[in-house]
């Protein structure tokens, strides 16, 4: 049980630390949120993993990060196993445009 203490307090912490972000702090808070949900899956909350999952989306578009984009899709792969988080995904990573590509 140990873990799970661990984990519990991990959460606490990382919710904490989300209060004490500026509102601009757009990187910062998508991986706070990522890893939030990272934890909350692991312990078997997928609605409150899911809803951690979303609000770190509605930053991302502000962001322009390898890092938050890999653990964003990590979190929506996970979520995608238990449920389908599809339209949250959809519309906040949409298909980027670029040379060679119709729309």
């Amino acid at each position: 049980m140990r873990w799970h203490n661990e984990t519990d307090g991990a959460v606490t912490a990382l919710h904490a630390a989300l209060r004490t972000y500026p509102a601009g702090e757009h990187r910062s808070r998508a991986l706070t949120l990522a890893l939030l949900a990272q934890l909350l899956l692991d312990m078997g909350q997928f609605t409150d993993a899911r809803t951690m999952w979303r609000r770190a989306l509605t930053g991302y578009p502000h962001l322009r990060s390898a890092r938050t984009t890999a653990a964003l899709t990590t979190v929506g792969q996970r979520l995608s196993r238990v449920g389908n988080p599809g339209t949250a995904r959809q519309r906040c990573f949409p298909a980027k445009r670029g040379k060679g590509r119709k729309h």
